[in-house]
């Protein structure tokens, strides 16, 4: 990672990853949704963030605003259904969902 950080790299950075691209691995989707509950939006642009969404998500979509694309990244329905990655997301999210409950 490079000098010039954007939200991708900052993202893996805090949550201890050694290659970007484990973001775009679903089962880590709601550890990058807890990063980006913290992540102040504003220091990068609407094209980065735009960008960032896409990698993640595995998609084409375009973002007006940096709020936009976090929202999408937030966003629990958001998740390409490439490679059975909507049925993966449903899974992670439920056993997400059942450790909060446990705590």
């Amino acid at each position: 990672m490079g000098k010039n950080k954007g939200p991708l790299e900052v993202i893996a950075r805090l949550l201890g990853m050694d290659y970007i691209s484990d973001l775009r691995n679903p089962v880590y989707l709601p550890a990058v949704r807890c990063v980006l509950n913290f992540m102040d939006i504003s220091k990068f642009s609407a094209d980065e963030w735009s960008h960032a969404a896409n990698y993640i998500l595995g998609n084409e979509k375009t973002y007006a605003t940096a709020a936009e694309a976090v929202a999408g990244i937030l966003d629990r329905d958001s998740l390409s259904v490439q490679a059975g990655g909507k049925r993966l997301q449903n899974y992670v999210w439920g056993k997400y969902m059942e450790e909060r409950t446990e705590v």
